[in-house]
């Protein structure tokens, strides 16, 4: 912080949460596809084309004239084995309720709350921090992923102890994993 370092490699990839997750499943065989909004800038062509390349269904994103696609600049610190993320979200990307509820129809996972409960399908929050508003999001979960500090945030003395307290607070998500870096991941 406050310093000016030479970077080793510098490296643009598509990826994030849910991406990241649909190309796994696609490498697995599923069928898969990706709703959402993409701006119209080169990070939404990298992405989309990125998607497509891995046989995910693109077709129902929509392309936000002026927007700018989510982009993130993730800081690897090596000799920490640390990661800092810096997050850009243009609000335009907001996906419409009824978009959402469309995807819905033949899905066997989905990765939207309200539309997948009232469908019965499995509910799969990844959450990066405890924030105001977050509560009925990881109510609804049936597996719940955070980082360990969302795990200590509950009070506990460490990330197991929280996991469990996680576990009780959501009685719906039969699974509770903790990501912790370096130090890997546990689950409850």
């Amino acid at each position: 912080p406050g310093t000016k370092v030479a970077a080793r490699s510098i490296v643009e990839r598509p990826g994030g949460q849910v991406a990241t997750a649909i190309r796994a499943l696609a490498r697995l065989g599923w069928r898969t596809r990706y709703t959402g909004r993409f701006g119209e800038d080169a990070g939404g062509t990298l992405v989309r084309d990125a998607l497509r390349a891995e046989g995910v269904d693109v077709e129902a994103c929509d392309v936000v004239p002026g927007a700018s696609t989510r982009r993130a600049v993730i800081l690897v610190d090596q000799g920490e084995s640390s990661r800092t993320v810096l997050a850009f979200r243009d609000a335009r990307l907001d996906l419409p309720p009824a978009a959402v509820e469309a995807a819905v129809a033949g899905a066997r996972i989905l990765l939207a709350v309200r539309a997948a409960r009232a469908s019965g399908i499995p509910i799969v929050v990844d959450v990066d921090e405890s924030a105001t508003g977050t509560d009925p999001l990881l109510a609804a979960a049936d597996v719940l992923i955070c980082p360990e500090g969302v795990a200590l945030s509950t009070g506990a003395a460490d990330a197991s102890a929280g996991a469990r307290v996680l576990a009780d607070r959501y009685p719906s998500a039969t699974i509770v994993c903790v990501t912790m870096g370096k130090a890997g991941c546990l689950a409850w």
